[in-house]
């Protein structure tokens, strides 16, 4: 099984910034035991997460309120409808990152144990992420999780027992999370969306970390050696020398199809069956769609027939004569207008057709015998009086 859900717990600057680039920070991310989500994390799990955290961005969407104020927003989702169908893009942007040397902590308060870690806000990338922390003096975060394992309880607990960090969203002070006024569940983006930002953010990190080990070596006098039962959980230890090149092997192990368990309701082991379902799926939906236009094109041809109706009950008219003509605005091959200037078309002609046998023939009428006027002006109820000279 696999899920995404999201802990929302306090974010802090932790110092001044100390690089052109680079400014760390705290966060306290979670803690064990139940939520107000009705979801349980045990302190196993999230020991046994803690490798999953590293070299995860730290996400925000900044945005004004009515007032004009900037403020972090939350996890910001534009939908948008294209030939394709529907596509979802997740405004926040990468600001910071939680390095592989990030320090992790378990800190116990009132009966629960609270995990934090470091990390650092990249400054270029930040726009006014830094300022709104050092205003409110700390802010809250959303920690998305991909929870790979779980159970719902008779209670209707949902214990997560395994799950990876996936990313850190930084929330407004307006969202109500569900973790000691910290933390709430939610679904979110793609962690693949900010590799490129990761990969660039791990060099400057690796970069600075270096240097500043480096420094130190060099400027520290030689301390005197600790023995067995002293402390040395504080020691600086030296970074590996590794090429960075290698950083954008990340997170492309091989693929966890179990992320789609949830979707599918099955266990898929294979990409073949995993594109079997999506199809079989994506069927479903076009019949589900079908269904849908019939039922749209159904009460749409009903209110056309009542407005084809209601127009020709205006005309004394043979609806044998418009058979054709009705057909195609039934169909809306024709417009409504088009089928009532038709009509008055059809009027016109059969008027003229009248008309003509009427004045069947002119032949052999003596236009000066006014006698023969008038029998024609009898005969013809005067339609002919213009015509004849009979006034």
């Amino acid at each position: 099984m696999k899920r995404r859900a999201n802990m929302s717990c306090l974010f802090t600057q932790s110092t001044e910034p100390i690089s052109s680039n680079l400014v760390p920070v705290k966060i306290t991310l979670l803690h064990d035991n139940q939520n107000r989500n009705y979801t349980d994390i045990s302190i196993e799990a999230i020991r046994e997460a803690e490798p999953s955290l590293k070299n995860k961005p730290i996400l925000a969407y900044i945005r004004k309120d009515e007032n004009g104020e900037y403020d972090f927003a939350g996890h910001e989702i534009e939908i948008t409808l294209t030939d394709n169908g529907i596509k979802e893009t997740y405004l926040e942007r990468p600001v910071g990152i939680i390095p592989e040397s990030t320090r992790v902590e378990y800190t116990s308060k009132d009966g629960k144990i609270y995990v934090s870690c470091t990390g650092y806000i990249y400054k270029d990338y930040s726009n006014e992420t830094l300022e709104l922390i050092e205003k409110t003096n700390g802010k809250c975060v959303s920690v998305e999780l991909a929870v790979n394992e779980g159970y719902s309880d008779v209670d209707n607990i949902f214990h997560i027992t395994k799950f990876d960090y996936l990313g850190i969203t930084i929330l407004s002070d307006d969202i109500t999370p569900g973790m000691d006024e910290n933390c709430r569940l939610e679904l979110f983006g793609n962690l693949d969306d900010y590799k490129e930002f990761i990969n660039k953010a791990k060099a400057d990190v690796y970069s600075f970390e270096k240097e500043e080990y480096n420094a130190e070596e060099n400027n520290t006098e030689e301390e005197p050696q600790k023995t067995e039962n002293e402390d040395t959980t504080e020691d600086k230890k030296p970074i590996e020398d590794t090429d960075i090149e290698e950083s954008n092997n990340i997170n492309t192990q091989e693929l966890d199809l179990s992320i789609f368990k949830d979707l599918f309701e099955t266990n898929i082991n294979s990409l073949e069956v995993l594109k079997g379902l999506f199809i079989s799926r994506i069927n479903e939906l076009e019949k589900k769609l079908s269904v849908l236009e019939k039922y749209r094109n159904d009460n749409e041809y009903s209110k056309r027939e009542i407005e084809v109706k209601n127009i020709l009950e205006k005309f004394s008219i043979d609806e044998d004569s418009v058979v054709e003509i009705k057909e195609k605005v039934l169909s809306f091959e024709a417009t409504l207008e088009d089928f009532e200037k038709e009509l008055y078309v059809i009027i016109g002609k059969n008027a003229l057709k009248n008309n003509k046998k009427q004045n069947f023939s002119f032949k052999g009428i003596n236009l000066n015998n006014t006698e023969k006027n008038r029998e024609k002006e009898k005969l013809y109820n005067g339609l002919l009086d213009n015509i004849l000279g009979c006034k």
